[in-house]
């Protein structure tokens, strides 16, 4: 009897780990922004909306950062994301093991911290794959692909053909085109680098917590240093048993859960943006119970047993019960046994919940007391809505009054309510241009190969070993920036035949056009001589009658016989041309 109840309990410890390996949502948190804004498509709105830290990152996301514009994207699968300035990403799966992500255009640095981890990288000229603990940096420009590992190794597949090129850390560059691959120096923004040595450094002093690191999944130890700095950890007794229970201390008289932020339609559900330090994670994962006059966390089971308390890792929108009346809604925390019904499959504890229920379930609940009710025409309109709730209702008000609902964003007001999707208050102040879509369309249907295809492939390395001579390192703070280069060797793969022909046909057209013009000045030369040679013939002549006129000679005349011609008396000038001049 007794082994019969050994294997009964291990048969559902397997069961219950198998299908939270299935079926456990993964979503990442955007942890950081800094600069102008971060934006976000709508496809329901088509339009773009402005985003803020704490906003979800998950499958068929497709954000953009504007000008000067820095980006941090933490992944519960020890995948960590920076994006750099007008850069556009889209998120095409996640999971346990995998994580792939479509660049478009800009500059994006990818960091896995585990083995087993499966980051992939689609761009317009071919797609990177890696298995490793790396670091490393993809530019994705109009024309070329640059893909620089720090850390690790990278194996890249050109669109054209089915052979892996290895990019190791410390070696060259790859470059991809369209027309093939070639090599070229790695080339670092040092501002860019530097950014990513500061974030690294903030997040080695955070991971130094060591209190909160003891009850988190591993997948959450980014969460802890935020438990320890709002929190305590105490020993609850629950349910005949003492639990470990986390506790907010760095709240007001009166604070609940879900009261502080606001509700937003993300994916199809109501997707709950937290205001407090520490409200990303517990308001994501675990689940909420009041107990002893006080609120406390309960966090994702690390390992199953029979005597545990709460539910297993999985990412939740808002794990919360609807209610309605009138014009009123409300909402209140699930306890960690209590299902949560939503439009999309978000792991084992979520259900979908049909249009209209059959019967009120928040009758049934431990917490539908502690309501949060407000207007309904008020739901997208604060970001803390203690202020706006009623305080005056009675827990049998609640009972009586109030009805179940399904998909609040199916009743009129709500759904016809403009910032339904909205993320942040203010709006983008400038959109990315519509050919961002226009990539998207195009790049999702071109040939790409997937992950496991990829096993198959031949490898051959880019770049030998022995043609290093020293490592690259990145530059550091301080150091003189370098200038950005293009790539100037993506055409190394073109024959030299084209180009022979290319210079023989370049070469003869050259010389004849130094023939010709040479040609044309001689005779230009010989014009000029001739024209010169006649106009000194011709200024010539009166040079000498001027010249004559002015050495004038005086010659003795006959008198006799000028008066016998002439009749006048006197002396004759004449010039040595026979010209002269006289007087009577």
């Amino acid at each position: 009897m007794k082994k019969i109840i050994c294997l009964v309990t291990l048969f559902i410890l397997f069961t219950s780990a198998v299908v939270f390996s299935k079926d456990a949502a993964f979503v990442g948190r955007i942890t950081r922004i800094e600069g102008n804004e971060l934006l976000r498509y709508v496809e329901e709105k088509q339009d773009w909306i402005s985003l803020i830290e704490d906003s979800p990152f998950g499958v068929n996301d497709l954000i953009s950062s504007s000008e000067k514009t820095r980006v941090e994207i933490i992944i519960p699968n020890y995948t960590l994301l920076r994006m750099r300035e007008n850069t556009q990403v889209r998120v095409e799966r996640l999971g346990a093991n995998v994580t792939s992500i479509h660049l478009l255009s800009g500059t994006a640095r990818f960091q896995s911290s585990d083995f087993q981890t499966e980051i992939e990288v689609i761009t317009p000229f071919g797609t990177a794959h890696s298995s490793d603990k790396v670091v490393f940096d993809v530019t994705v420009g109009e024309n070329s692909a640059e893909f620089i590992a720090l850390k690790g190794r990278l194996d890249f597949v050109h669109n054209s053909g089915d052979t892996e090129y290895e990019v190791l850390a410390g070696s060259s560059a790859l470059m991809a085109d369209d027309i093939g691959i070639s090599t070229s120096e790695p080339l670092l923004n040092v501002n860019w680098n530097n950014w990513n040595y500061m974030r690294e450094n903030i997040w080695q002093s955070r991971l130094s917590s060591q209190e909160s690191r003891k009850y988190l999944p591993n997948n959450l130890t980014y969460e802890a240093y935020a438990l320890d700095k709002n929190g305590i950890w105490e020993n609850v007794y629950y349910r005949g048993r003492h639990h470990r229970f986390w506790r907010p201390t760095a709240i007001a008289v009166g604070w609940s859960p879900y009261s502080i932020g606001h509700w937003t339609l993300w994916n199809g559900d109501q997707c709950w943006i937290p205001a407090e330090p520490f409200g990303y994670v517990t308001h994501h994962y675990g689940s909420w119970l009041f107990t002893s006059g006080r609120w406390y966390w309960t966090p994702p089971i690390v390992s199953v047993s029979l005597s545990s308390v709460g539910i297993s890792f999985g990412w939740y929108p808002g794990r919360v019960s609807w209610v309605s009346s009138g014009i009123y809604i409300g909402w209140y925390p699930l306890a960690w046994y209590e299902r949560y019904y939503s439009h999309r499959h978000w792991g084992r504890y979520s259900h979908r919940f049909p249009k209209q229920p059959r019967y009120n379930l928040h009758r049934s609940h431990v917490n539908y007391a502690h309501a949060i009710i407000i207007a309904r025409n008020q739901l997208y309109r604060h970001r803390d809505y203690r202020k706006v709730r009623l305080h005056n209702i009675q827990r049998d008000q609640i009972k009586a009054r109030y009805r179940s609902v399904g998909r609040i964003h199916d009743i009129r007001k709500i759904k016809k309510d403009r910032k339904r999707h909205h993320f942040s208050n203010s709006p983008p102040r400038i959109r990315p241009h519509y050919s961002a879509l226009e990539k998207v369309k195009t790049q999702r249907q071109q040939k790409r190969i997937s992950i496991t295809k990829t096993k198959d492939l031949k490898k051959r390395a880019l770049v030998k070993r022995t043609h290093i001579s020293q490592p690259i390192i990145p530059p550091r703070m301080g150091q003189v920036k370098k200038k950005h280069r293009q790539p100037i060797k993506i055409q190394k793969a073109r024959s030299p035949q084209p180009r022979k022909i290319q210079k023989a046909q370049l070469t003869r057209p050259i010389k004849v056009q130094k023939k010709r013009l040479t040609q044309s000045r001689k005779i230009h030369e010989a014009r000029l001589m001739q024209q010169r040679k006649i106009q000194k013939s011709q200024s010539a002549q009166p040079r000498k009658i001027h010249k004559g006129r002015l050495m004038q000679q005086r010659e003795p005349i006959n008198h006799g016989q000028e008066k016998q011609k002439r009749g006048w008396k006197g002396y004759r000038l004449t010039s040595k041309n026979g010209f002269g001049a006289g007087r009577e």
